[in-house]
């Protein structure tokens, strides 16, 4: 199943905490899952140590767009 994960950027990355997110979408067998493979994601991305440094906003059922930079 596909699944939609929301994660917030870890203080020591962002240049205004709190503001900085990261929206990926990954297929699962689970939310619990879904939520490794996005912190895994990120974290791979960014060169990150630890993944779980992204805390997990929410995470969505089934494949959703990112529209914050759209007008």
């Amino acid at each position: 199943m596909k699944y939609t994960v929301l994660l917030l950027y870890p203080d020591y990355m962002a240049e205004t905490f709190g503001q900085e997110t990261y929206m990926t979408t990954v297929t699962a067998d689970n939310v619990t899952q879904a939520k490794r493979l996005a912190q895994e994601e990120v974290a791979a991305e960014n060169k990150a140590e630890n993944p779980a440094d992204f805390f997990v906003l929410c995470v969505l059922a089934g494949e959703h767009d990112d529209i914050k930079d759209q007008k």
